[in-house]
């Protein structure tokens, strides 16, 4: 997979997964079907089975239970409802410890060397996805019901304690500098807790202390509070990029300078910030997050394809050229629906050929010489029908499919009050390939 086209992974992303522009992502089965469990954008931060495996347990809530063995395996994803996927293992595991970068693509959670696809159901108590940046914390908090923000800033004794220590130097470049910041807000600190407590009766002292901010260039501040890369210390102090920086990107060097490490009360603040960067950037962002049933089926319910049961059994479907339709949620539905009464009509047929194989041979052969057109599963775009190009487009990800080319025959019976000069005018229908 070209990191130049992050999306072609066959399935759609998510908001979260298409802003950080993941491309390697692994999946778990559940009862529904699978689940994009994380992700990560390997173009800023390569990763290995063995890295993922300890930054599971580092992420993990309740550290006293012991870590929960799995495998990788690659998998192929493959499309078994509107906006739900299934997955099947396409290759060899890959054992926990190793240390090979991982190839960019689709994975799965085995629970065996076998390869077989299961869920991380004790690791899915454990872990707990983060929603929001240290920064929307630090401003939630920190703004009162007259709107009057109030800023989360250190006192000036703090801040020379905290230059004096660091010796005028950025933490993160080495550069010469005089700007220090909080590494982890104290207005925002209980979001990296594992505590029950209420926010607003947690004691919040422990993080109003020097060792809780660091000297730090202005350009890296917004990037480092909004969690866009952090530093994983048990990795010898390595820079974490997990989203695109722009130009402040170029100022981080792949670890911390060595005059910055080896700092224990700076190191207990980073691990802390680092866990929240991770416990949000690389979980959740499954599709179903921004397109639950719910909101499938009101689409559909609208766009005149959802069943009601036997006192609506025919709604009436919007027409094709209805602006629903170029949606992304009516994509999906439009693909899925003609998909179904596809394979509704070939079972007809083959009932039909059955039928017909028991039935004496007819005296008369004659028939009208029928107009086919190909069409692609995967191609439906307008009301033109026109199959021109075998792929979807689907806002975020534009991704080739494997559905069957198949010659589409009488419209009409699949339920499609189509305009006259419409080119599908054939009288039946059979898989291509």
């Amino acid at each position: 997979m070209s990191y130049d086209d992050p999306h072609r992974n066959g399935h759609i992303l998510s908001i979260k997964s298409a802003d950080l522009q993941r491309d390697t992502f692994i999946f778990v089965r559940t009862s529904q079907g699978a689940k994009l469990f994380m992700g990560v954008n390997q173009k800023f931060t390569p990763v290995s089975s063995a890295t993922i495996h300890r930054w599971l347990d580092f992420m993990r809530v309740q550290t006293s239970a012991p870590p929960e063995e799995f495998f990788l395996c690659p998998v192929t994803v493959y499309t078994s409802g509107i906006m739900s996927y299934g997955v099947d293992p396409c290759g060899a595991v890959i054992e926990p410890d190793s240390t090979e970068i991982l190839a960019p693509g689709n994975y799965g959670w085995c629970d065996d060397r076998e390869g077989r696809v299961g869920g991380p159901l004790e690791m899915m108590h454990y872990v707990r996805e983060r929603r929001y940046t240290l920064e929307a914390r630090m401003t939630a908090a920190c703004e009162k019901s007259d709107g009057v923000f109030i800023p989360d800033v250190l006192s000036p004794a703090a801040k020379s304690e905290v230059l004096a220590r660091d010796r005028h130097r950025c933490r993160f470049t080495g550069a010469e500098c005089d700007n220090v910041a909080w590494i982890i807000p104290p207005e925002a600190a209980f979001d990296t807790q594992n505590s029950f407590t209420e926010p607003h009766r947690w004691d919040k002292s422990p993080f109003l202390v020097a060792a809780n901010a660091i000297t730090m260039q202005s350009q890296l501040r917004f990037h480092f509070h909004n969690n866009h890369f952090a530093v994983d210390v048990d990795d010898d102090y390595r820079i974490l990029v997990l989203r695109a920086m722009g130009d402040a990107q170029e100022l981080l060097p792949t670890h911390l300078p060595s005059c910055a490490q080896q700092d224990a009360s700076v190191d207990y603040f980073l691990s802390l910030h680092c866990r929240h960067t991770l416990n949000l950037m690389l979980l959740g962002g499954d599709i179903k997050e921004v397109y639950p049933n719910s909101v499938i089926m009101a689409a559909m319910d609208e766009l005149g394809v959802a069943y009601h049961g036997s006192d609506n059994e025919n709604p009436e479907m919007a027409p094709l050229d209805d602006e629903r339709w170029q949606t992304e949620i009516g994509q999906a539905i439009l693909t899925q629906v003609l998909k179904n009464r596809i394979d509704r009509s070939l079972d007809e047929f083959e009932g039909a050929d059955e039928q017909e194989e028991s039935s004496p041979p007819s005296d008369s052969d004659d028939s009208p010489e029928e107009e086919v057109w190909e069409e692609s599963l995967a191609s439906v775009q307008s009301s033109s029908h026109t199959a021109t190009n075998p792929t979807v487009h689907f806002g975020w990800s534009t991704y080739a499919t494997e559905y069957p080319v198949v010659k589409i025959t009488n419209p009409l019976s699949f339920g499609w009050d189509l305009d006259p000069d419409d080119a599908w005018t054939s009288t039946d229908i059979e898989v291509l390939q």
